[in-house]
């Protein structure tokens, strides 16, 4: 079971963006985001077999926020007691709100407080929980270049909390 939480986007959003991952995996054929987005002909057999495959699982819950609401880490707290699920993956750890009552005096310690609870938690509860985050201004400079991990937006603290860091870039042509 796999419980994904994003602070961002839509379910629609999310839902559009596994259907490409999804369906290579559980039915071995390529469905591109961009195809779904713009009405580009697809093939129907193909994506109606992936929905049919699709439908009837329960192994992925899917949050966003809701009215509005920040996402904290007593949220993912209680998603992990509901859902009891193999793996969490949180889209945009930036936008996760700590809730100790204390306010941080800076963004990036907030992040750090943020990413030192979601390491908590991932350890106590035997999970892995799998973050995203973006980097920074120096690093969007050249988006063919893998960040480096003092490039991490709002500091390196999500770094120093993990225990895997996997740097993306764009392709190069």
């Amino acid at each position: 079971r796999v419980s994904f939480l994003s602070p961002e986007m839509s379910i629609d959003e999310i839902e559009t963006r596994l259907d490409t991952l999804l369906a290579q995996v559980l039915c071995g054929f390529t469905l591109r985001n961009s195809f779904l987005n713009s009405g580009h002909p697809i093939n129907v057999l193909e994506y109606e077999e992936y929905l049919t495959n699709i439908k009837n699982r329960d192994d992925f819950h899917i949050y966003t926020p809701s009215k509005g609401y920040p996402f904290t880490i007593a949220t993912v707290e209680e998603i992990l007691d509901n859902d009891a699920p193999d793996l969490m993956c949180i889209d945009g750890l930036p936008l996760l709100s700590t809730d100790d009552g204390k306010k941080a005096a800076t963004e990036w310690q907030s992040f750090m407080a943020a990413s030192y609870a979601l390491k908590d938690l991932s350890e106590t509860r035997h999970i892995p929980i799998i973050t995203s985050s973006q980097a920074n201004r120096e690093a969007a400079k050249d988006l063919t270049t893998h960040p480096e991990l003092d490039q991490i937006g709002f500091g390196d603290s999500l770094a120093q909390a993990s225990d895997v860091v996997i740097p993306m870039a764009l392709p190069t042509k």
